[in-house]
């Protein structure tokens, strides 16, 4: 995929974290610098439609997320597929570098 691509994908992965923490497509997508009609059908599979017929982020999405994970000697790329699981291996990763920084279990 283009890097251009890449950054507007991860740009709407971005986009539905925001709207689930409560901020509209249309703020969420200026926010990022992307058209809200790109998020809607880049990210379709994580939006639903409300009885008044706005965009709103489901609780979670199938959509790939690419994470630098650190490992032995470094770090690595990892393409993670929905927002569940990028979110567990998030907590892991942030687990590993508390436990580095401050030796606390």
């Amino acid at each position: 995929m283009p890097r251009r691509s890449q950054a507007t994908f991860q740009n709407v992965t971005h986009v539905l974290t925001r709207m689930r923490e409560g901020v509209s497509l249309k703020s969420a997508a200026a926010e990022y610098g992307v058209d809200p009609r790109s998020v809607v059908r880049i990210g379709k599979s994580g939006l639903r439609k409300t009885a008044s017929g706005r965009y709103a982020a489901k609780a979670s999405d199938p959509l790939l997320r690419v994470l630098n994970v650190p490992v032995l000697g470094g770090r690595i790329e990892v393409g993670v597929p929905g927002s569940r699981k990028a979110s567990t291996v998030s907590d892991r990763s942030n687990a590993q570098r508390y436990f580095v920084n401050t030796g606390d279990v």
